[in-house]
């Protein structure tokens, strides 16, 4: 059986590479190979594309390690495996959290299941994300995150804070199902995942397998309220005030000026539609879950 690991080599303060050392060493009855991201990942969608043999892929980094990865696996016959070592890794907070003494075991069991990806047309490109996405007041904050060479815990919510205070109205058409809304937003947040930002409870109710995309329209308020309405951002209870409007819808397209954040990578974009791919990836699954898919 053939494993291969993907790491981020400046993920978790650089701990990657030892982590990495670390999964190899216990899987060394097993036929393992490992590389790092690179700038350019049509790269490694291309290196999946010529081993199929592969059966797992194991990732070490964080959630843009994770997303790096999806763009190759989707569709493919393929388990992800992903360990969590970066700043944020908050789809670890939704699946289930990887403990690397465990590997071996989670790989005899041969067990995984179907997971749903999101795919977003922008640009004139697609790309699928398997976590949340968002533009507006997200897209600038994760942007500012992102210039940030040096992150603590404190990171995300010094982003939040400069950027509210920066942030105006975006006038937005945005069609979700069957829906039409034509809002000044702050920010519109497409969820397949549940947590952001480094454990910001985004969408509390999203579910990766369901085949549907959540959606959260937040309308433009003052920003004095913004700022009172911060642990309700945190927590997940936002999407209970009269500025929010939520829905759950396999297709949605938004037609706004703004930055555009997809599990953790941002872009400037007027337009862009977006579906849930139902079933798209194998995961891996936690041990002592017995109604799952055998590889």
């Amino acid at each position: 059986m053939r494993i291969h690991i993907l790491g981020n080599e400046y993920a978790g303060s650089g701990n990657a590479g030892r982590i990495m050392e670390e999964i190899r060493l216990l899987l060394n009855n097993y036929d393992v190979t490992s590389s790092y991201t690179e700038k350019n990942p049509q790269n490694f969608i291309n290196f999946i594309e010529k081993n199929l043999d592969i059966k797992y892929l194991i990732t070490v980094g964080g959630d843009g390690t994770i997303n790096y990865a999806v763009q190759a696996l989707a569709g493919k016959d393929i388990v992800l495996v992903p360990v969590p070592a970066g700043t944020g890794s908050d789809l670890s907070r939704t699946i289930g959290r990887v403990n690397i003494k465990e590997i071996p075991e989670i790989l005899s069991t041969g067990k995984f299941r179907n997971i749903d990806l999101g795919l977003v047309h922008i640009n004139g490109e697609s790309r699928y994300f398997i976590n949340i996405m968002e533009s507006g007041l997200g897209g600038m904050v994760m942007e500012r995150v992102n210039s940030i060479r040096h992150r603590s815990g404190l990171t995300f919510i010094h982003a939040i804070l400069s950027c509210i205070m920066k942030m105006k109205p975006v006038m937005s058409d945005i069609e979700v199902g069957k829906e039409s809304f034509h809002e000044n937003i702050i920010d519109i947040i497409i969820a397949n995942g549940q947590y952001y930002g480094k454990g910001i409870h985004a969408s509390t109710e999203s579910l990766i397998d369901d085949g549907f995309l959540d959606v959260h329209i937040i309308k433009y308020m003052p920003k004095i309220r913004i700022l009172f309405k911060l642990l309700s951002l945190r927590n997940g209870t936002y999407i209970r005030d009269k500025y929010v409007i939520n829905r759950r819808a396999q297709k949605i397209s938004v037609n706004c000026n703004s930055i555009v954040e997809i599990d953790g990578e941002t872009i400037n974009a007027n337009t862009f539609t977006i579906e849930s791919c139902h079933n798209a990836l194998k995961l891996f699954q936690e041990l002592g879950n017995t109604s799952l898919n055998k590889s």
